[in-house]
């Protein structure tokens, strides 16, 4: 009996050594854990703050220069609708951009900034539409005729927003000139520039609205919502910046600009706007203007389908492109793609020449893509 009392006492007296000895060394092991992280720590920091000092000083930016900038920024996005989204992306593009700029950027490049800032947003989610298409997650939504001619329009209006920016960061790269000429020269671009931005805008919006037609996959509409948070935020803030830097660059100089309104200037010799030019002029006075190539359903044209005409069209042209299409009933639906440029076509009457399309919801197409002769964008 003595002796297996004592065996059980020793026993308990080791195990409880054992215990303080695990305790002591988990401790030691904590320590050691949290020093390496500290350590680890501090060298990323190191590493991190290295780089950027040097930047600050091979850009010449010190501390002022870095608060003169951020007070630009802050000015300008102040405008907006969202300015705490414009001035978090402006400030963390300003370093990576290709855009020159002084401690004190003046609104023209803090303007071309926030379209660069869009642009990139906007080309992100124009690989999107492909995206869902062909992920396994969005299977059985994709499976469905209707969501697949959604997400095409979706693919094509991405596409047309990038145009309408790279258009608009196009009109106010200006050349070589005073500080007061470029600004007249911009505040005479910015109503269409205004008017692409509102189009970019537009286009999301549409997306949107298709993929809501179709009414069963509203978790793939909410996907693509969340997904254009950024691009329709940025896109909606360059727009804010463009309706109100005019304003900003007439204070800055201290002299009025004066803006011509958005009013149709018609030749008062021949009532077209001056923006037809004369060569256009001469093929609208015409009855039958001289066409490039002709369609016929007998044949006796270079083709039977507008459809085949219309892929003949030279891309990108300069010069009017002239299609007569001959008195008929022509069953088909005719696209005219965004890079057919200079495009006129023409038929024998109202009631001779005659398209007629089929596309409809009910049968897996979109509103959008559902016209009958439609240019696309």
């Amino acid at each position: 009996m003595d002796r297996s009392y004592s065996f059980t006492s020793h026993s308990k007296v080791d195990e409880q050594a054992e215990q303080a000895f695990r305790r002591k060394a988990r401790k030691r092991l904590i320590v050691i854990v949290v020093s390496a992280v500290v350590l680890v720590t501090i060298i990323i920091g190191a590493l991190v703050g290295t780089p950027v000092s040097t930047d600050n000083k091979s850009n010449g930016k010190n501390p002022s220069s870095q608060t003169s900038e951020a007070q630009s920024i802050r000015a300008m996005c102040n405008a907006t609708r969202y300015p705490d989204s414009c001035y978090s992306s402006m400030s963390s593009s300003l370093k990576a951009s290709s855009i020159e700029t002084n401690p004190n950027p003046d609104p023209k490049t803090l303007f071309l900034l926030s379209l660069q800032v869009s642009l990139i947003e906007l080309t992100k989610l124009s690989s999107l539409p492909q995206w869902i298409m062909s992920s396994n997650s969005f299977k059985n939504e994709t499976s469905d005729p209707l969501v697949q001619s959604a997400l095409h329009a979706c693919e094509i209006l991405f596409l047309d927003a990038i145009d309408q920016v790279n258009e608009s960061m196009s009109s106010i790269q200006v050349g070589q000139g005073d500080k007061s000429h470029k600004t007249v020269f911009l505040s005479s671009k910015i109503n269409d520039i205004r008017t692409r931005l509102s189009t970019a805008i537009t286009d999301q919006d549409t997306c949107i609205a298709g993929l809501q037609d179709t009414a069963k996959h509203l978790i793939l509409t909410d996907v693509v919502r969340y997904a254009m948070t950024n691009s329709t935020e940025f896109t909606s803030n360059s727009l804010a910046i463009a309706s109100n830097i005019v304003k900003i660059l007439d204070d800055q100089l201290g002299i009025p600009i004066h803006r011509k309104l958005l009013t149709v200037d018609h030749d008062l010799d021949m009532g077209f706007p001056s923006w037809v030019n004369k060569s256009d002029r001469r093929l609208l006075q015409q009855e039958n203007p001289e066409p490039n190539l002709t369609v016929a359903k007998d044949g006796s044209g270079a083709f039977k389908t507008i459809r085949e005409a219309v892929d003949s069209i030279p891309k990108n042209s300069k010069s009017r492109f002239v299609i007569y299409v001959k008195e008929g009933i022509y069953v088909e639906n005719v696209k005219i793609e965004k890079q057919q440029w200079n495009v006129m076509m023409y038929g024998d009457g109202m009631n001779k020449t005659i398209i007629s399309g089929s596309l409809n919801n009910v049968d897996g197409v979109t509103t959008f893509l559902s016209g009958t002769l439609s240019k696309f964008l």
